[in-house]
């Protein structure tokens, strides 16, 4: 093996409930994550001298998600004990500052690709190697449907969900939606107390459906307050008869579908009013843990 090739699927939150304000100044969470098909490619192989490189989608890309994957690269020196220079390509399919996590799977993608290449380890070396990187990173050493508490860093992996189709409405023109410029934004009404995040895990763990009336998001308010160009977007997905979710911390609105046929209906009908949408569907663990063997010119 003289590389590999790795998926870093993006993630949505089916509930994400903010509890209060901790000592430590972070704030406790409890959130049910799940992957979902659109995705990042990052590709490592070896070379000369440590480079990092992004193409694709990379407007609104600033230095963060770079020294993301730079600083997976080197948190990974200590968990191998190596530190083999290689050059890091990442191609951009997530938006940047879009509340899909694309820079946390980034930089788990890192982590997994030198797993194949200098490992392996076990993924619990993994989460505790991705847990210093950022909250969001050891989700996506697990991928699939996770119940996150604390601060992001503990995790409960749930059965996968039930598959969904869904339509993702991708912010254009707004201001980034900073996570902590949202957690500033939230009010006393905005805090939650688990109650649907552990009413929807229990959903899973007997395998029922779920439906919109199972989500929530405690930055709902917030991010229809400091991005008022949601609310646009809320209505158009109205227009299709869905519910409009906010993925994380926003900018980006989702609808669910049961058929794969109405939620390209619906992506299209909103792309012709000038909406950034597609359609994607949910990924178990054991399609967004992708990991491809390729030769170094592959």
């Amino acid at each position: 093996m003289n590389g590999v090739r790795v998926l870093a699927p993006a993630k949505i939150n089916w509930t994400l409930e903010v509890l209060g304000r901790r000592e430590d100044g972070y704030h406790e969470l409890r959130s049910i994550l799940q992957t979902i098909g659109l995705c990042d490619t990052v590709t490592i192989k070896p070379a000369g001298e440590v480079k990092v490189a992004f193409s694709g989608r990379v407007e609104g890309l600033d230095g963060l998600g770079g020294n993301l994957v730079q600083a997976a690269y080197r948190v990974a020196t200590g968990v191998f004990n190596r530190a083999d220079a290689v050059s890091i390509e990442v191609i951009k399919r997530i938006p940047a500052a879009g509340g899909l996590g694309g820079g946390s799977s980034d930089a788990a993608a890192v982590l997994r690709g030198l797993n194949a290449l200098w490992g392996p380890v076990d993924r619990w070396r993994l989460r505790e190697a991705a847990a210093e990187l950022g909250s969001d990173v050891p989700f996506f050493i697990e991928c699939g449907t996770v119940m996150v508490a604390g601060r992001g860093e503990e995790l409960t992996i749930l059965p996968e969900a039930p598959r969904k189709h869904l339509v993702l409405a991708l912010a254009r023109d707004e201001t980034p939606a900073k996570t902590a410029r949202m957690f500033a934004a939230l009010q006393p009404q905005d805090f939650l107390d688990g109650a649907q995040s552990l009413a929807l895990m229990l959903r899973f763990n007997h395998r029922l459906e779920y439906d919109d009336g199972h989500l929530c998001n405690s930055f709902e308010r917030a991010g229809y307050t400091q991005l008022p160009h949601l609310a646009k977007t809320r209505d158009l997905l109205h227009g299709c008869g869905k519910e409009a979710h906010l993925a994380g911390a926003g900018p980006t609105l989702f609808a669910i579908f049961d058929e794969e046929g109405d939620a390209e209906t619906c992506a299209s009908g909103l792309r012709v009013q000038g909406v950034d949408a597609i359609s994607v569907r949910t990924l178990a663990s054991i399609e967004a843990l992708r990991v491809e063997a390729i030769q170094a010119d592959g």
